[in-house]
Parts: C-alpha cells; structure tokens; sequence
C-alpha cells in the first residue's frame, strides 16, 4: 500500500531508495513546508543495529550546519516507524551529471570540490567524519550550489562502540586505504574520498576499478593510480599535485 503520510507530512511522491530506506518527498501538513523525508523500513525499524545506524545519522545532521550540508528540519516515529525530514534540494547528483558529461572541466571541478572542502570543514569542526563521500551523496543545484548528503555512516568523536574499529565501512571507490584496512575513519579519511570524487570528475572514471569490492579495496591500499594529467593533459599541474597530495596513501 502507498504511503500517504507519515508523521505530520503528507506525501506527494517517492524521490528514491536505498539500503536504509526510502525519501519521499512530503509537505508539512501545518507549516506547508516541503521536504525530502527519510523513512526507515518497518522490518528494519525491529533490528537495533538499524535503527542505531538511522539515529546516528539523525544526530549528525542535528550536530552540523553548513549552507553545503543537506539541512536537518525534525524527526520522530510514526507508529513503528522511523523518519527525519530534511531540506529539499532541487537538482541532481553528481554521479548524475558525470553519467551525463563523462567528465568535468576543471574549472568546475575546482570549484566543486572547494565547496565539498567547506561542507567537511564545518563537519569536521563539529567533530563528525562523514565516512562515505562519494558522487550519489553530493547534490547539485540549477544555480551550482553543492550540497552534502547522506551521513547514514558518519562517525561522531568519541561516539562510543557504535564507531568500533574491525568492520569496512564505505564505497569500495572512494575507500581511503584505512577504511579498506577496517581501521578507524580520521578526518583524513574524508580527504582521501575527496581527491578521489575530484579524480573521477577530473578523468571521468575512479582512481581503481575491480572486479569486486574487494578488489578494489586491496587497489586503496597497495596500488598505484596514473595521475588525472597522464588522461586530461590540459588540467594545470597544481591541480594534478593536489588530487595526488589528497591521494597518497599515508594520510
């Protein structure tokens, strides 16, 4: 059955899903205003590991403020099931427009990625790693705005057991070499993940590709990349040296 509404939101559409849920987009029955809702599944809302994965995130977004960062607006429970409500960005996904235009100039991969560095500088601040920053989590506005997604995997400062070293966490892509290893994520961690979006918007592909996840975590690790400059030659040399820099595998 569709849903209609949930908490004081009423539905208009499903924006997308995923493995933690689905975003719909909703209107305040009260205030009018629109929103992008995030509902965690009944069936995961018994399983406490979820819902601790869903809070999380919920508490990351209520620790950062960024005009770069999605903004949190509130969150609650409806009958067994878990939400928050989250500003609405018009636009797209960078993985959207690089499905679309291969790669970016870089001028306006410069300037992207100078907004991600602000958006995790206020996080950082505020002492979160974000932990899974990659295209389908960076929005993109009509007007070049960009803002970050998806902290479903943040880590927050001495957040307890919740942040335990032992388990790989991320996007085997834009996995920094310690998060392939299963060590804990460091702010350094964000900035691995960081030249590696600005690689693929550079180039139009990821620094490594594998036959599996594995594969290309083990690639983090021990291999070796050739620089944007060896597929784009035109790109000025500062910039080639910062992917790289952003790159290296001693954080």
């Amino acid at each position: 059955m569709a849903l209609t509404r949930i908490g004081p939101y009423e539905v208009e559409r499903e924006l997308g899903s995923g493995g933690m849920g689905t975003v719909y987009l909703a209107r305040h029955t009260t205030t009018g205003r629109v929103a992008a809702v995030k509902v965690l599944p009944a069936a995961m809302s018994r399983e406490p590991g979820f819902v601790a994965r869903f809070t999380r995130e919920i508490d990351a977004l209520h620790t950062v403020s960024s005009p770069h960062i999605v903004e949190l607006y509130d969150s609650g429970v409806d009958g067994d099931t878990y939400f928050y409500a989250m500003e609405y960005v018009e636009g797209e996904t960078l993985t959207d427009r690089l499905e679309r235009e291969n790669r970016l100039p870089w001028r306006q991969v410069v300037d992207i990625g100078v907004q991600v560095c602000r958006a995790l500088k206020a996080a950082h601040n505020a002492g979160v790693i974000h932990r899974d920053l990659k295209p389908s989590n960076l929005m993109l506005t009509p007007d070049g705005q960009v803002k970050l997604a998806d902290f479903g995997v943040a880590q927050i400062f001495a957040g307890g057991k919740l942040t335990a070293t032992g388990g790989v966490v991320g996007t085997a892509e834009y996995m920094s070499p310690d998060q392939a290893e299963g060590k804990r994520a460091t702010k350094q961690s964000d900035i691995y993940a960081l030249g590696a979006v600005m690689y693929a918007m550079l180039t139009g592909r990821p620094p490594f590709t594998g036959k599996s996840a594995l594969d290309i975590a083990q690639k983090h690790r021990f291999g070796q990349f050739d620089s944007p400059r060896r597929f784009v030659p035109e790109i000025p040399t500062w910039l080639d040296e910062v992917v790289c820099k952003c790159l290296a595998k001693n954080p």
